[in-house]
């Protein structure tokens, strides 16, 4: 049995259970028509299936510990610490820059970092992204989304 999978089996299970008991807040039913609540707890009884499964088969595997998996290094450790810095500035500059404007910022930034792309094509999957994560948040499914300095 690894740690490692135990471990991230369990916190699987447990964001599940977070997920469901958090959908259980919201307005939810099957009858008639669906309401918020019924995606996230769906998604949640698959998080916790999903990490149950690990873990029955990490319970179920003869083989040891076998090894260390060494943390990243060199230009893997900048990607991922670039990576982990462009999430949290995400967050941080979403109220102010807006979803669609920071969502277009974030993606040709990280396509940028984890590839070796000329512009064009960050820039063209960026505005696809932001486009339509737009068109079907904040036209479609009508949720109100940071505006910033786009205003919308």
């Amino acid at each position: 049995m690894r740690a490692g999978n135990v471990i991230a089996s369990l916190l699987t299970i447990g964001l599940g259970l977070f997920m469901v008991m958090e959908a259980g807040k919201m307005n939810i039913g099957f009858t008639g028509e669906l309401h918020a609540g019924v995606f996230p707890r769906l998604l949640g009884i698959g998080f916790m299936l999903l990490g149950a499964l690990q873990f029955l088969q990490e319970c179920r595997s003869t083989a040891s510990s076998q090894g260390t998996i060494p943390w990243p290094a060199g230009e893997y450790r900048r990607r991922v610490v670039a990576i982990g810095t462009a999430v949290l500035a995400y967050l941080v500059i979403l109220p102010w820059l807006g979803f669609a404007l920071t969502t277009f910022l974030f993606t040709v930034f990280s396509i940028k970092i984890l590839g070796t792309y000329q512009w064009l094509l960050p820039i063209a999957v960026a505005l696809l992204t932001a486009g339509l994560s737009t068109l079907v948040f904040q036209i479609w499914l009508d949720l109100r989304l940071p505006g910033g300095l786009l205003g919308y």
